[in-house]
């Protein structure tokens, strides 16, 4: 993560279509955090959830195979710790 003007922190992972991804945001060396703004969470091994980012409506583009819009994409996370 790289730090914003703003004082967050903003990072840029390409994700690929058709599939979920779990994670969360490890702060200063310590805390684990949900995003909030999270498609959905998922138990964790850990006893907490994990914030899930569900691309699976993505897979397949509509029609004849031409994508009629963009693949969706997540705003950068602006954190600050």
């Amino acid at each position: 993560m790289t730090e914003t003007d703003g004082g967050g922190f903003c990072a840029v992972v390409e994700l690929e279509r058709g599939r979920s991804y779990r994670f969360r945001y490890h702060l200063d060396g310590q805390r684990w955090e949900n995003d909030w703004a999270a498609d959905g969470y998922v138990g964790n091994e850990y006893g907490g959830d994990d914030s899930v980012v569900d691309l699976t409506d993505d897979a397949a583009p509509p029609g004849n195979g031409a994508p009629t819009s963009p693949p969706r994409r997540r705003a950068a996370k602006n954190t600050t710790a």
